[in-house]
């Protein structure tokens, strides 16, 4: 009887457990809730954005295109999107929805829903991509579609390839906020934007000598046309198509005006039925005083074929001017780069750089890691700075000396409470010519900008030196030259325990690497006279010393000082207040000119800026300096096309927290591929190898003996209790 209620009770038991089971997996269908246990809560949506698609005022629908059985990675990719969107619509409105659609490349048998996504996907530019993976031990290629569109009212933004989930959210997020953006921005549109053909009759006669259709050229003007009458639809009839076709007597006037292609040839043919000539090609976007120049000819140099000509095809125009509309209506904050005294050069943007200049660099991954997300606008100090738009300037390793009314300029904006973003060069790299004209080396010599005496004003010095460390880069010999690693002394490694990892800029940032960087220190006397906050953002590690002689950088013939040079060195700090300016009690500098009313060395006559009373401001409002003393950290050397390395992100955090954004820092920093171990003693690595290799072992043996005393404890108190009961 008594096993039978035993029985009875376990079997009641395990049915109110199945209850329980049943009910928390209800409970949990409807009230969902995750923990994201990882660091940087990478499976965690950022406030960003939520707050973006809790606030969407029209609704937003993405339409999400993948290939089922795609082999791994790939299928991860997949569940982890759907996830991601999960998360969007839990926190966005009732204008946000997705959807996702199953799509297979074409076959014979495929069923008309799978012909009807696939060809929905092809409409919205979505393409094919060929994956490659690895089954039974063979190599295999199957093709696939992993994409996306968000349309957003009349607008499409396309995200054509999601091959990994690395920063996905962060492309999203900023894919909606554009959307967003743009809309409000063409809507705001006043005058209409001209889309304009520049293209020479003669090109269509020498079509066929450059490898390229005769009609493609002649009905290249109607297809854009019809481009532009597409795209005018969606961009509420803001755009106008204009065709000029230039002859040989306009070309010089033109290219003045815009930057486009010029084709020249020879005599052709035999009987000279195609004199030598010329002819031009591009389409330009004008709207109100700026203009944007784009190429229609895409020109590639091969071995031995020798050049190789392209037209672009109708998407990649349309694209083109897709693209070029965002800059012209500036969608996009707007971010100063200051283009005139010797700074690094922007393609597209500065003129090109003076020859000794030549060295330093172009910033074009810089450009277009800023382009996701601002307007990037070349300024300069004679056109002035007052009236500027935006919040931040850019100012990236000047080598020519700034006059006081150019000064007076930077200063009064800082005092409007707008922010600075300062890479100096305390150095420029020069060619040292050789014999024959040939180029034997570069040599260093030192720069002074007027820069450095206004910053010692605001409270930071910047020392004429080189930091050097033995933590640095380490650059793989080839075996001609013995092999092994020769150590870049100038190009630090900047350590995690040596990054304030508090400040919202370096929040989840790892690890850096700089090159010839100068150090960076306070003058605690002028910030505390001016109330301003200064915070070290991050140093060199303590076996870093400085080199000031430093005309010519051969790692072969540095060699560390001893223990008590080294130390560790500051090398970029963020001041913070309200600053007071460096012309206080110095009257307003005026700007000198020659008698021909250009600038000269020898000026015969003064004239000063016209001015209101009252412009002069000699407290500012709060504002931020960001300094470090290398413009290298901009450099195409440095930095990463995608955005993945922690230099990227870092550069980029910089530009966002002085323009207030550091909610995308957040989102921008959860996925790190750069996550080094923390230096340790030899002592705890022979510690922890020690307790790998025996520890555990003896560990594991312990337990077992304290499980089986425990056990046998039992044993022996459930035989004392039975032996109890006999007696009785």
């Amino acid at each position: 009887m008594r096993r039978i209620q035993l029985l009875r009770h376990k079997y009641l038991r395990f049915f109110l457990y199945g209850v329980v089971i049943v009910l928390i997996n209800i409970a949990g269908s409807t009230f969902f809730y995750r923990f994201d246990l990882t660091g940087t809560n990478m499976y965690s949506l950022s406030n960003a954005s939520r707050n973006t698609v809790s606030s969407l005022s029209e609704p937003l629908t993405i339409k999400v295109f993948f290939t089922d059985n795609l082999p791994a990675p790939y299928n991860h990719v997949r569940r982890y999107l759907n996830d991601l969107l999960k998360e969007y619509a839990l926190s966005a409105n009732e204008h946000f929805n997705y959807q996702f659609y199953t799509v297979s490349p074409e076959s014979a048998d495929e069923t008309p829903e799978q012909k009807r996504n696939r060809e929905m996907a092809q409409d919205y530019g979505i393409p094919t991509v060929q994956i490659q993976h690895i089954e039974k031990d063979e190599v295999k290629f199957k093709n696939g579609y992993m994409g996306l569109v968000l349309i957003h009212g009349d607008m499409i933004e396309r995200i054509p390839t999601i091959s990994s989930t690395d920063r996905l959210e962060y492309r999203l997020t900023t894919a909606i906020r554009r959307l967003s953006n743009k809309t409000s921005a063409f809507l705001a549109v006043e005058k209409p934007i001209t889309v304009k053909l520049i293209m020479s009759p003669s090109l269509c006669e020498v079509a066929s000598y450059m490898g390229l259709k005769e009609e493609d050229f002649r009905t290249l003007p109607e297809r854009i046309k019809a481009i532009v009458d597409d795209l005018n639809a969606k961009m509420y009839g803001k755009l106008t198509y204009e065709r000029v076709a230039p002859t040989a007597a306009d070309e010089e006037d033109i290219l003045k005006k815009y930057r486009v292609m010029r084709l020249n040839w020879p005599d052709l043919d035999g009987d000279g039925a195609i004199q030598a000539g010329s002819g031009l090609i591009g389409l330009v976007m004008e709207y109100r005083d700026q203009s944007v120049e784009s190429s229609l000819i895409n020109v590639m140099r091969f071995p031995i074929v020798g050049l190789s000509y392209e037209l672009f095809p109708p998407e990649a125009i349309e694209e083109m001017i897709d693209n070029n509309l965002e800059v012209l209506v500036d969608i996009n904050d707007t971010l100063n780069y200051l283009t005139d005294h010797g700074t690094r050069t922007v393609p597209g943007m500065t003129p090109k750089a003076p020859e000794k200049n030549q060295n330093q660099g172009q910033l074009q991954i810089f450009r277009a890691l800023v382009g996701h997300g601002y307007s990037l606008r070349g300024v300069t100090t004679e056109t002035g700075l007052e009236e500027q738009g935006g919040q931040c300037l850019v100012v990236a390793g000047p080598q020519e000396h700034f006059a006081d009314d150019e000064l007076y300029q930077i200063d009064q904006w800082l005092m409007q409470g707008k922010n600075l973003a300062i890479f100096l060069d305390t150095y420029a790299e020069r060619t040292m010519p050789g014999g024959m004209g040939q180029p034997q080396g570069t040599f260093f010599e030192k720069i002074d900008t007027g820069l450095e005496k206004m910053l010692e004003h605001y409270g930071i010095a910047v020392r004429q030196s080189y930091v050097m460390d033995e933590k640095c880069y380490r650059q793989k010999m080839p075996a001609s030259m013995g092999g092994g690693e020769q150590p870049l002394y100038f190009a630090p490694i900047i350590q995690e325990k040596n990054i304030n990892g508090d400040l919202p800029l370096m929040r989840n940032i790892r690890g850096l690497i700089t090159m010839k960087v100068s150090p960076v220190e306070t003058i605690p006397e002028r910030l505390e006279e001016q109330g301003l906050t200064a915070t070290q953002v991050f140093s060199s590690s303590d076996r870093s010393w400085e080199k000031d002689d430093c005309h010519v950088l051969d790692p072969r013939t540095i060699t560390p000082p001893s223990e008590e040079k080294m130390g560790r060195i500051p090398l970029a700090y963020i001041v913070e207040g309200s600053f007071r300016s460096y012309f206080a009690g110095k009257g307003i500098p005026v700007k000198k000119e020659d008698n021909n009313g250009e600038k000269g060395t020898a000026p015969s006559v003064e004239k000063t800026r016209v001015t209101a009373e009252g412009d002069f401001v000699e407290k500012g409002k709060p504002a931020k300096i960001f300094v470090m003393a290398s413009a290298d950290m901009l450099s195409d050397a440095l930095l990463d096309e995608k955005g993945n390395s922690t230099n990227a992100m870092f550069v980029m955090n910089v530009i966002d927290h002085l323009n207030g954004k550091d909610d995308i820092i957040d989102m921008r920093t959860k996925v790190q591929r750069f996550n080094p171990l923390r230096d340790t003693t030899d002592m705890t690595k022979t510690s922890m190898k020690s307790f790998n290799i025996a520890g555990l072992p003896v560990l594991v043996v312990v337990i077992g003996i304290l499980v089986w005393v425990r056990r046998a404890a039992r044993r022996r108190r459930i035989q004392r209790l039975f032996a109890g009961k006999q007696e009785s």
